[in-house]
This record gives structure tokens, sequence and C-alpha cells, in this order.
């Protein structure tokens, strides 16, 4: 069992588990060891779970470079335990890290619930909404709805970001596919040369994160690889949205 780190803590994460009337609760606490050294993430994390109530202290051994980078391991350590107590009583918990505490400064972050990079990306670009939903009900309507859901998982679960990103492209390539019957290999370029989206972009997301983790790997996402990720993903859908408003010619 892992000790009380001998170093103070430094930050502490409040959170809650959702939903709230399904009540969870970790007793007594629980120690984890945390060491992500391509992201620069090193140190200890004492778990609190009281009434969906998320405590947790993080005792660095190095100095943290990038609280958002942090904030995304910390949640994986505590959605571990989470996910245990949801297998056992039969329960979809979902986990929330609404705040740190910096202790040696007393400053306080509070965590928003969109993506910086995606929020400036689409305040330019509010109409695509509109377009969006005049598609539901048309041809194509059913892949672009599959999409947005991954797209919003994608979100939700910052470790699996390039996962959920990159099914949400194949939702896309999917209609390609049954459009104009093409098997995998000619639906993705057919998908590629109609949306004007390179190749080596879809390819950093699949080989680097979503082909790892689909083989049960676990591999290391940083803030700024996961904004990347995320303009990718959004900036694809937008063109599929275009395409389609424009009767399937290239945008």
């Amino acid at each position: 069992m892992l000790e009380i780190p001998k170093v103070p803590a430094r930050y502490v994460f409040f959170g809650v588990i959702h939903p709230e009337r399904a009540v969870a609760s970790v007793a007594p606490e629980v120690f984890f060891e945390v060491n992500n050294p391509n992201d620069g993430v090193k140190g200890a994390l004492r778990l609190r779970i009281i009434l969906s109530r998320i405590s947790a202290q993080f005792f660095p051994i190095e100095t943290v470079t990038n609280i958002y980078t942090l904030k995304n391991e910390v949640e994986a350590n505590i959605r571990s335990v989470v996910d245990l107590i949801g297998f056992v009583e039969g329960c979809g918990y979902d986990v929330e890290i609404i705040q740190v505490l910096d202790l040696a400064n007393g400053e306080a972050t509070v965590f928003g619930v969109d993506i910086p990079a995606i929020r400036k990306l689409m305040n330019d670009n509010k109409i695509i909404a509109g377009k969006a939903f005049q598609l539901y009900n048309k041809s194509g309507g059913q892949y672009l709805r599959r999409c947005l859901a991954d797209l919003r998982e994608s979100i939700r679960n910052p470790l699996d970001t390039g996962t959920f990103c990159f099914r949400a492209m194949e939702c896309i390539r999917q209609y390609f596919v049954d459009t104009f019957d093409l098997d995998t290999k000619a639906s993705w370029l057919k998908m590629r040369e109609s949306l004007g989206i390179d190749r080596d972009e879809l390819d950093f997301i699949n080989e680097q994160f979503a082909k790892p983790r689909r083989h049960g790997e676990a591999p290391d996402i940083s803030d700024q690889d996961r904004a990347r990720i995320l303009t990718i993903a959004w900036t694809t859908t937008m063109q599929f949205i275009e395409y389609l408003n424009n009767d399937e010619k290239r945008v």
C-alpha cells in the first residue's frame, strides 16, 4: 500500500460524481502514485469520495508546468476508482472535476465546461449550428448525429479524446461508404478529397492515440495534443456539414 508522501500537498482538486442521486463513497481514503514523465506529472494522489463529493490532494515531486494536464491525470486516476464502484453497483457513474486550489499561493482555478481552443474556433463559426440542424432529417443526418455524439464524449473523457474523435471521423467516412458504395480505402480517399482534409492530420489522431487505445494501450496525451486533436475533428465535422449543405460538392 502506498504510504502518505513526505512532501507536502500542493494542489487540492474538488469535484462531484454524477448522477448525484446515485450516491457513491469511498472509505477509507485511497492513495495513488502518479508518474507520467512524458507529461511532466510525478507525485502522489490522496483521494476521498464522500456522498458523491470528491476531494483529492496532489503531492508533487516535480514542478507542475501545466495545470490542465495535471487535471487530466488526476481525473483519470479518480475515474479508475469510480469505474470500479460503477462495476460493483452496475451504475454508469461519471466524474466532473470542478476546481483546484493551489495551496502554495492560494490561487483557485475553476475548470470550464468547454475547451478553449474549440470555443475560439466556434466563435467564428456560429452559423454552422443552423446549417447542421437542417441536415438532421435529410441524407447524411444520421451520420452527423453519431459524429456529434462521439465528439461530446471526446470532451468528457480527456484521455480518450483521440479514440472518440477518430470514431467521429469514421462516422463521417461511413457516409461515403454507404452513399458511393466504396470500400474502406476508397471511402477515406473520397472523404479527404471531398472535405479537403489532410491525411497526415487524421493519421496523427489514429496512429498516436486512437489505435493504441483501441488495442488496450494507454498513450499519454498532453493538453496541447488534445487541443490539436479536437481542432482537427471539429474542423472536419464543419467541412462535412458544409459539404452536405452544398449538395455534396467539395467545400
